[in-house]
Protein backbone atom coordinates (compact mmCIF):
# COMPACT_ATOMS: atom_id res chain seq x y z
CA UNK A 1 0.00 0.00 0.00
CA UNK A 2 2.87 2.36 0.74
CA UNK A 3 4.27 1.86 -2.79
CA UNK A 4 0.85 2.52 -4.25
CA UNK A 5 0.52 5.77 -2.30
CA UNK A 6 4.02 6.86 -3.36
CA UNK A 7 3.09 6.20 -6.98
CA UNK A 8 -0.16 8.19 -6.63
CA UNK A 9 1.74 11.10 -5.10
CA UNK A 10 3.89 11.34 -8.24
CA UNK A 11 0.90 11.67 -10.56
CA UNK A 12 0.15 15.12 -11.97
CA UNK A 13 -2.58 17.15 -10.31
CA UNK A 14 -4.57 17.28 -13.56
CA UNK A 15 -5.59 14.76 -16.24
CA UNK A 16 -5.23 15.46 -19.97
CA UNK A 17 -8.97 15.99 -20.40
CA UNK A 18 -8.64 18.90 -17.93
CA UNK A 19 -5.26 20.17 -19.17
CA UNK A 20 -6.26 20.10 -22.84
CA UNK A 21 -8.33 23.29 -22.58
CA UNK A 22 -7.99 25.61 -19.59
CA UNK A 23 -9.85 28.93 -19.48
CA UNK A 24 -8.96 31.55 -16.89
CA UNK A 25 -11.56 34.30 -16.55
CA UNK A 26 -10.39 37.82 -15.62
CA UNK A 27 -12.26 40.55 -13.77
CA UNK A 28 -12.61 43.98 -15.34
CA UNK A 29 -9.23 45.69 -14.96
CA UNK A 30 -7.46 42.51 -13.78
CA UNK A 31 -4.12 42.18 -15.54
CA UNK A 32 -2.34 39.42 -13.62
CA UNK A 33 -3.51 36.04 -12.35
CA UNK A 34 -5.17 35.70 -8.97
CA UNK A 35 -4.03 33.26 -6.29
CA UNK A 36 -6.74 30.75 -7.26
CA UNK A 37 -5.73 31.02 -10.94
CA UNK A 38 -2.12 30.55 -9.84
CA UNK A 39 -3.11 27.22 -8.24
CA UNK A 40 -4.77 26.09 -11.47
CA UNK A 41 -1.61 26.99 -13.39
CA UNK A 42 0.55 25.06 -10.90
CA UNK A 43 -1.66 21.99 -11.45
CA UNK A 44 -1.48 22.48 -15.21
CA UNK A 45 2.30 22.79 -15.06
CA UNK A 46 2.55 19.53 -13.12
CA UNK A 47 0.67 17.84 -15.95
CA UNK A 48 2.67 19.51 -18.74
CA UNK A 49 5.95 18.41 -17.18
CA UNK A 50 4.63 14.85 -16.82
CA UNK A 51 3.22 14.29 -20.33
CA UNK A 52 6.11 14.10 -22.79
CA UNK A 53 3.61 13.84 -25.70
CA UNK A 54 2.60 17.49 -25.30
CA UNK A 55 4.37 19.23 -28.16
CA UNK A 56 2.87 22.71 -27.87
CA UNK A 57 1.04 24.88 -25.37
CA UNK A 58 -0.99 27.70 -26.89
CA UNK A 59 -1.63 30.65 -24.56
CA UNK A 60 -4.16 33.15 -25.92
CA UNK A 61 -5.06 36.41 -24.20
CA UNK A 62 -8.46 38.02 -24.82
CA UNK A 63 -10.44 41.02 -23.60
CA UNK A 64 -13.96 42.35 -23.82
CA UNK A 65 -14.65 45.34 -26.10
CA UNK A 66 -14.34 48.04 -23.42
CA UNK A 67 -11.56 50.49 -24.35
CA UNK A 68 -9.53 51.03 -27.49
CA UNK A 69 -8.23 48.25 -29.71
CA UNK A 70 -4.63 49.15 -28.82
CA UNK A 71 -5.34 49.08 -25.07
CA UNK A 72 -7.17 45.76 -25.38
CA UNK A 73 -4.26 44.23 -27.30
CA UNK A 74 -1.88 45.42 -24.58
CA UNK A 75 -4.07 44.04 -21.78
CA UNK A 76 -4.48 40.68 -23.51
CA UNK A 77 -0.70 40.51 -23.98
CA UNK A 78 -0.02 41.30 -20.31
CA UNK A 79 -2.47 38.58 -19.24
CA UNK A 80 -1.05 35.96 -21.61
CA UNK A 81 2.54 36.86 -20.67
CA UNK A 82 1.73 36.56 -16.97
CA UNK A 83 0.22 33.10 -17.49
CA UNK A 84 3.31 32.01 -19.45
CA UNK A 85 5.60 33.40 -16.76
CA UNK A 86 3.84 31.43 -14.04
CA UNK A 87 3.98 28.25 -16.11
CA UNK A 88 7.74 28.84 -16.60
CA UNK A 89 8.19 29.40 -12.86
CA UNK A 90 6.51 26.02 -12.36
CA UNK A 91 8.94 24.25 -14.69
CA UNK A 92 7.25 24.36 -18.11
CA UNK A 93 9.78 24.87 -20.90
CA UNK A 94 9.49 28.15 -22.81
CA UNK A 95 10.07 26.27 -26.05
CA UNK A 96 6.68 24.54 -25.60
CA UNK A 97 4.74 27.78 -25.28
CA UNK A 98 3.30 29.97 -28.00
CA UNK A 99 1.92 33.21 -26.58
CA UNK A 100 -0.64 35.20 -28.55
CA UNK A 101 -2.72 38.26 -27.76
CA UNK A 102 -5.98 39.01 -29.53
CA UNK A 103 -7.58 41.91 -27.67
CA UNK A 104 -11.32 41.86 -28.31
CA UNK A 105 -11.11 40.20 -31.74
CA UNK A 106 -12.46 36.74 -30.86
CA UNK A 107 -15.35 37.06 -28.41
CA UNK A 108 -17.00 33.88 -27.14
CA UNK A 109 -20.05 35.77 -25.88
CA UNK A 110 -22.05 38.91 -26.64
CA UNK A 111 -20.19 42.05 -25.57
CA UNK A 112 -23.52 43.89 -25.17
CA UNK A 113 -24.09 42.30 -21.75
CA UNK A 114 -22.01 42.34 -18.57
CA UNK A 115 -22.11 38.54 -18.45
CA UNK A 116 -20.89 38.33 -22.04
CA UNK A 117 -18.09 40.80 -21.40
CA UNK A 118 -17.01 38.78 -18.34
CA UNK A 119 -16.79 35.61 -20.47
CA UNK A 120 -14.67 37.43 -23.06
CA UNK A 121 -12.07 38.56 -20.50
CA UNK A 122 -10.00 35.40 -20.50
CA UNK A 123 -6.77 33.60 -21.19
CA UNK A 124 -7.11 30.20 -22.81
CA UNK A 125 -4.38 27.59 -22.51
CA UNK A 126 -4.48 24.65 -24.89
CA UNK A 127 -2.15 21.67 -24.55
CA UNK A 128 -1.59 19.93 -27.87
CA UNK A 129 -0.27 16.40 -27.93
CA UNK A 130 1.61 14.87 -30.84
CA UNK A 131 -1.30 12.57 -31.70
CA UNK A 132 -3.74 15.52 -31.68
CA UNK A 133 -1.62 17.33 -34.28
CA UNK A 134 -1.57 14.22 -36.48
CA UNK A 135 -5.36 13.89 -36.26
CA UNK A 136 -5.85 17.54 -37.31
CA UNK A 137 -3.60 17.18 -40.36
CA UNK A 138 -5.51 14.08 -41.47
CA UNK A 139 -8.93 15.72 -40.98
Amino acid sequence: MADFNLCRAKLPAMAYRDARDVVLQFRLGQRVVSSSQNEILADLASYLKYDKNVKRVLIDGHTDNVGSNVTNLQISKVRADDVASILRENGVRSSLMEIRSHGSRYPVANNNTQDGKAKNRRVTIRAIRKEDAVKRKGS
